[in-house]
Formats: structure tokens, C-alpha cells, sequence
């Protein structure tokens, strides 16, 4: 039982860590993306237009919006 739920807590942390990781990669690939874009960059784009879910479709919004200049 106790190595049960040992094995259970190790999977979910984890599974956190894991999750959170992704969610500060394609945060800081936004924000870098808008930043270079307000410096001036036109290229700039995000390059997680394959992302799947909202964090994804954000990216792919900044993309469009950034080939309109």
C-alpha cells in the first residue's frame, strides 16, 4: 500500500512538473515573440503554431496577427 502511493504521488508530481514546464515554455516563447515584435522585429513570430490547445491557439493568433504588418 505504502509503495503504492509512493509510486502514485512520484507519477503526479511528475506529471506537474512536466505540465508546468511546457506551460513557462510557451509563456516565455509569447512574451519573447511580443517583445520582439514591439522592438520592431516583423519576423517575429512564435514558432508553436503545432501546439495543441489554448495556449497553441493563442500562439497561432500572434502569428496571423504579426503577418499583418
Amino acid at each position: 500500500m505504502t509503495s503504492a502511493l509512493l509510486s502514485a504521488a512520484l507519477a503526479l508530481g511528475l506529471g506537474a512538473w512536466l505540465h508546468a514546464r511546457l506551460v513557462r515554455r510557451t509563456g516565455r516563447a509569447l512574451v519573447d515573440a511580443a517583445a520582439r515584435l514591439g522592438a520592431g522585429d516583423l519576423a517575429a513570430r512564435t514558432g508553436l503554431g503545432d501546439r495543441p490547445g489554448q495556449l497553441g491557439a493563442l500562439a497561432r493568433a500572434f502569428d496571423r496577427l504579426a503577418a499583418l504588418r
